[in-house]
């Protein structure tokens, strides 16, 4: 499995994961099931559509390595992509299974934290309306280019033995238990649907953080903030649409994903650092200013993806010393 990119504990991970993901989907009403997509058939489906490719480049897969290499990254990517999909569907059925309510808990504990400062007043006055549309464009088009580049850069790299099995395997782990396991069990909307849910006394600190985002959205447009804003609204508030993203905000799938990068860095390639480090730190500044998570958020991302990280660097490490014993 390690030539797949993919550790024993990412495999037995993704097993139990669509297991139960097929038990719920059974036990959902017909209406909240995956929408024109038969779910059971999901991962099949997914391996069908690379299935030529595969077996064609199974034909020369003894007498020449980049068949063998190609069909690696194709099964990879087909597994990778199989657990995105999958993890997309779930992430909207959060509030079916467990109705939004840590938000408040979140917020009490965000601000003892921070001894009773908010994180957002903290670092909304550096940026005027011009640095939020580019806060916009790095949180959004910036980090899904990043993390889905590198996602293939590591796919496609089967050369890169332990290093891409440790990088792959965490990132499917992190989706699927920061994403959907801890994303369920702490069922929480963020700071920019927090007066449409609650109404308390952290309710007026909450909308003004919509209100400014909306405010800086009329000086120049923040087109990703508050059209995903407006389109993961309606599509919460509509019960038979299910089959795509949700909202959910602890923990930060954006900050575990960014901040994988900066493990591979330091671990793999120090140099990647000058680029990986302040990016995530961008990505951090911008969940919390544009309002999409709490800075709580980012901290259990980050403890979630080192613990996967250092499990699979175990695993990885024991194979290695087992194939030299």
């Amino acid at each position: 499995m390690l030539d797949m990119g993919i550790t024993p504990a990412c495999a037995w991970t993704m097993a139990i994961f669509f297991s139960v993901c097929l038990g719920l989907q059974q036990a959902l009403p017909d209406s909240q099931r995956l929408i024109n997509f038969p779910f059971a058939q999901l991962p099949f489906i997914m391996f069908l559509a690379f299935s030529c490719t595969i077996m064609a480049a199974a034909r020369e897969y003894r007498r020449r390595p980049w068949a063998r290499d190609l069909a690696k990254a194709i099964v990879t990517t087909s597994i990778c992509f199989t657990c995105i999909l999958t993890f997309s569907h779930l992430k909207s059925l959060i509030p079916v299974f467990v109705p939004f309510y840590l938000d408040p808990d979140l917020q009490w504990l965000e601000l003892v934290l921070h001894f009773g400062v908010s994180p957002y007043d903290m670092l909304s006055p550096l940026f005027n309306a011009k640095t939020y549309a580019w806060l916009d464009a790095a949180y959004f088009q910036g980090c899904f280019y990043v993390v889905f580049l590198t996602l293939y850069w590591q796919i496609f790299n089967t050369g890169n033995g332990g290093k891409r099995a440790v990088y792959i395997s965490t990132f499917i782990m992190s989706w699927i238990i920061a994403g959907n396991l801890f994303a369920t069990l702490l069922s929480s909307v963020g700071p920019t649907y927090y007066s449409l849910f609650f109404q308390d006394t952290y309710t007026a600190m909450n909308q003004a953080i919509v209100d400014n985002l909306y405010t800086m959205n009329t000086l120049n447009p923040v087109a990703d903030a508050t059209e995903k804003r407006e389109y993961l609204l309606a599509m919460n508030n509509n019960t038979s649409l299910v089959d795509k993203n949700g909202i959910s905000a602890m923990p930060s799938v954006h900050n575990a994903s960014t901040f994988l990068l900066v493990l591979y860095s330091a671990y793999y390639c120090k140099k990647m650092l000058w680029f990986t480090a302040p990016f995530a730190a961008l990505t951090l500044v911008g969940s919390i200013v544009l309002g999409w998570h709490y800075a709580i958020d980012a901290y259990a991302a980050f403890i979630i993806v080192y613990g996967i990280w250092r499990l699979n660097l175990w695993q990885v490490k024991r194979s290695v010393l087992k194939a030299s014993a």
